[in-house]
């Protein structure tokens, strides 16, 4: 097939997408939410993100003949519609793993530094045990902090306990949740944060939700911040994204866009998983070497060591991550007009600043006496680990 018979509709916030797909065809990029029945009506190739429906209201009227996603996720997506139809899908699992799992960690230690939580002797229940709820749980070990996983799916697909810890959610210092959005089945996860579930949680716990806005139910989450003020919530998604709660963004500790998963390692590393399975379907080569450009180098940073390891961490973190920067700017929504936010929530997420993951920092331990654990500690978590 001639790579230029191919036309491809893409959303112009996928990462690169530009060198990585020019070769396969022609290509039309607009706004994700832009997308509509119209704009494919000649089109080959659908390219999305999480912000486009891809169903048969979208789809039935046109020649689309593959999709692929550029997400870890596929709730957007009626995949069985695609099956049916016979249209080739591809999406990008676990490519924001570790995205995910930092954005985590860098929560907890803000939380810390802010004065909030102190996480010695913490225990943590991760939620969902896929690519990014089983990264969390490693990071989080890594930093010292006990953790158990609960996912009643992947407990009867194994037989493995490990994954079963109902109990677990009563005593838990920290939940993090990491489920797909599911509305049938034995095990649905929309609104399983309900009022129901957080009676039985401690009164002070840090919940933290990076997978979908729509797993808790915003009323319930409320009434328990208003009942339990010890508690503090971390919310990177929201319901009705881009019109999210207000009221509910006034009430968390740490609030940010939906840009837990937004590295720029773990999103161009979605944009070549698509651009592989397209080729594949399509039979085509277009290998494209795409390294990281000058402006996305690693980073160096020289810490003196204390004896305050977790202070280490935190400084370790921060170089790479200041979550607070992207809470701050969520949270001058709540000084918008009502009728720009959703727009300016769109906005924040369309010019999100590049953001490297831990890997891509080297850490020189300025110290005489260095303590092999903290050493093992920092190098779990992916950091590159020197002595000076």
């Amino acid at each position: 097939m001639e790579r230029t018979s191919l036309a491809i509709v893409a959303d112009e916030n996928i990462p690169r997408v530009e060198e990585l797909f020019r070769g396969c065809g022609g290509l039309k990029l607009l706004p994700g939410r832009a997308i509509d029945a119209a704009s494919l009506a000649r089109a080959d190739i659908l390219l999305v993100r999480s912000v486009t429906r891809v169903n048969s209201d979208l789809l039935q009227q046109s020649p689309v003949r593959f999709v692929g996603s550029a997400t870890s996720g596929t709730d957007h997506v009626d995949i069985e519609y695609l099956q049916r139809r016979g249209i080739g899908f591809r999406h990008a699992p676990g490519c924001n793993a570790r995205s995910v799992a930092e954005y985590v960690l860098a929560a907890l230690l803000a939380l810390r530094q802010a004065g909030r939580r102190d996480l010695s002797g913490k225990r943590a229940l991760v939620i969902g045990c896929g690519n990014a709820g089983s990264m969390t749980r490693t990071l989080l070990e890594a930093a010292g902090i006990e953790c158990r996983a609960h996912d009643p799916p992947l407990a009867e697909r194994t037989g493995n306990p490990e994954y079963l810890n109902v109990e677990a959610m009563q005593t838990a210092d920290i939940i993090s949740l990491h489920v797909p959005l599911s509305d049938s089945g034995p095990h649905p996860t929309r609104d399983m944060i309900d009022a129901g579930f957080l009676a039985g949680v401690r009164p002070d716990v840090v919940l933290i939700n990076t997978a979908r806005g729509e797993v808790i139910d915003d009323d319930a989450l409320l009434e328990f911040l208003a009942a339990c003020p010890g508690a503090r919530v971390v919310l990177d998604v929201w319901r009705d994204e881009p019109r999210i709660n207000p009221a509910l963004l006034a009430k968390v500790s740490i609030g940010t866009p939906h840009i837990a998963g937004y590295s720029q390692d773990g999103r161009i590393l979605a944009t070549r998983m698509i651009n592989a399975g397209l080729c594949e379907f399509f039979g085509l080569n277009t290998e494209v070497n795409l390294p990281l450009s000058k402006s996305d180098a690693g980073r160096e940073l020289r810490i003196h060591v204390s004896g305050d390891y977790i202070a280490v961490m935190q400084a370790a973190v921060a170089a790479v991550y200041d979550i607070l920067h992207d809470n701050h700017n969520l949270k001058k929504l709540l000084d918008r007009d009502p009728r720009d936010r959703a727009a300016c929530f769109d906005d924040l997420r369309k010019n999100y600043r590049m953001r490297r993951e831990f890997p891509s920092l080297r850490i020189d331990l300025a110290t005489a006496d260095p303590d092999p654990d903290l050493r093992r500690s920092l190098a779990g978590l992916g950091f590159q680990v020197a002595l000076t």
